[in-house]
């Protein structure tokens, strides 16, 4: 999930190459230890997603 960002208009994912295949790794704007091991952005983003995947569990047809 970290390899995905929301710049505020479109998503990034970040990835680096290996022998032609696209690896995603951490996004630079989630290495930080703000947030114990983490960046604060990187727990919202997290916290929104499990909302989400609960709500859809619940029944929720989404937007």
């Amino acid at each position: 999930m970290d390899a995905w960002y929301y710049n505020g208009s479109s998503w990034e994912q970040a990835t680096y190459d290996s022998n032609g295949t696209a690896i995603p790794h951490e996004h630079p704007n989630f290495q930080g230890d703000e947030g114990g091991h983490t960046t604060f952005e990187s727990c919202e983003q997290k916290g929104k997603a499990v909302w989400w995947m609960l709500a859809r569990i619940a029944g929720w047809q989404g937007p």
